[in-house]
């Protein structure tokens, strides 16, 4: 039975997956660009000790998709997560800081006034800790719901799948596109082959990663590939900003907000 009901999960997880992607679509235009952002997830203090100074050295500015029960916590995968400090560090610097719930919901797996529960904790979150409202959601695992997809984009200039490719002309902002640099995806190669599409294309090109230690995790990359990463971005001279500042410059939340729904 054990077997049997994980099969059946699984399943419904899938086809929620694909419903996800062609229903409750909000497009809007997306500039011709083209234009980078990069992202971390969870938030591994790893990221802010390694990852930072390389983005610094460039005076550019990146994404941190936070959960506010990880501050001051070793994570049994990524190890120590986040410190006050580091959080303090990055609001005075004023990196774009996103929203990826409190606990790290996996929003298939738990009714839905949970998975809104667990955002509303983090919105709470931020508030305590001075943190500007986030502009941004990333959803957690890369995995959401017809309901939260609809629920959340309200609140948010954008929400931020795990799905990889190019963002470009008319994007669907409550499931963006972004492209990992992941042990399990391939480590960079991916990103390097959409960097050149880019090239051609033109877009909005996401990049996501989160622990970036000389020993990285499945989910994580190593510094040096962050640094080969940064390197060929920096030599395409295409232009790098936050997703919060390139929603912003789109007019999203301005868009969307005439679909505000009650989640307080």
């Amino acid at each position: 039975m054990p077997a049997l009901s994980y099969l059946s999960q699984n399943a419904n997880e899938k086809l929620q997956a694909k419903l996800v992607k062609i229903l409750n679509r909000h497009t809007i235009s997306i500039p011709e660009g083209p234009v980078v952002s990069f992202c971390f997830d969870d938030f591994p203090q790893s990221a802010f000790d390694n990852a930072l100074p390389i983005l610094e050295a460039h005076d550019w500015t990146a994404t941190w998709y936070i959960c506010g029960s990880y501050m001051d916590t070793v994570h049994p995968n990524y190890g120590p997560m986040f410190t006050q400090d580091a959080l303090n560090a990055l609001r005075e610097q004023g990196q774009d800081i996103g929203c990826h719930t409190f606990d790290h919901s996996h929003f298939p797996e738990q009714p839905a006034e949970v998975s809104i529960s667990d955002c509303v904790a983090n919105r709470k979150f931020f508030i305590d800790q001075g943190l500007p409202e986030a502009r941004s959601f990333a959803y957690p695992r890369g995995s959401s719901t017809l309901f939260t997809k609809r629920a959340l984009l309200p609140h948010f200039s954008g929400l931020r799948g795990v799905a990889g490719g190019i963002n470009q002309s008319e994007t669907d902002i409550s499931l963006l596109k972004a492209n990992g640099i992941q042990a399990d995806r391939g480590g960079i190669a991916e990103c390097l082959g959409y960097l050149k599409e880019l090239e051609i294309t033109g877009g909005w090109m996401i990049i996501f990663t989160h622990d970036v230690q000389d020993e990285p995790t499945e989910w994580g990359c190593s510094t040096s590939d962050f640094q080969t990463l940064v390197d060929a971005v920096h030599a395409t001279g295409f232009d790098v900003r936050s997703v919060g500042d390139v929603l912003e410059n789109i007019g999203a939340h301005e868009v969307f907000d005439g679909m505000r729904v009650a989640v307080e």
